[in-house]
Order: structure tokens, then sequence, then C-alpha cells
């Protein structure tokens, strides 16, 4: 998942909804995270970074913005990345 973000602050906001969202999508699977990587793999950039954004959209690799990344779309990235032969 790719978040363009404005500051540290609206990282750190976003990343501990995806971190308690995958803890809620482990735990109705019986699961729990136990490692460094059981997490969903994310990657900030500053909105400032215009050419971050140009170089993903090339790579076809959606973006999100920290405002309107719903819990529906981090879901999504939960089954698609985790929910596959766990």
């Amino acid at each position: 998942m790719t978040v363009k973000a404005s500051s540290l602050t609206k990282i750190s906001e976003v990343q501990k909804r995806i971190f308690a969202q995958t803890r809620q999508f482990l735990a109705q699977r019986g699961q729990t995270i136990t490692g460094s990587y059981s997490h969903l793999p994310t990657l900030f950039f500053s909105a400032s970074a215009h050419d971050v954004e140009e170089k993903l959209q090339q790579l076809s690799i959606p973006v999100f913005e920290e405002e309107t990344l719903s819990d529906e779309t981090i879901g999504f990235a939960l089954q698609q990345h985790l929910g596959q032969g766990m």
C-alpha cells in the first residue's frame, strides 16, 4: 500500500490505523501478529514529492491520499496481502 502524506503526524496516524486493522483482520482468523513482517507493507512519501507519485503511477502502483484512505481500502489490501495462505 502506498500513501501520500503531508506530515510525520499523518504518517503516524495512518500507520496506527493500518496496524489496528491488521490486528483485527488476523484476530478474526484466529491469528496474531508474531513478527515484524506480519503487517501490511506500506510505503509513505511526502505529498510534495511529485516525482515519486509520477514514478509510482508509471509503475501502475496505486497511491492513496492520507485523508481519503478508507477502512475498506485497507481491508481489501489486507485480504490481498495476508488473506492468502495464512
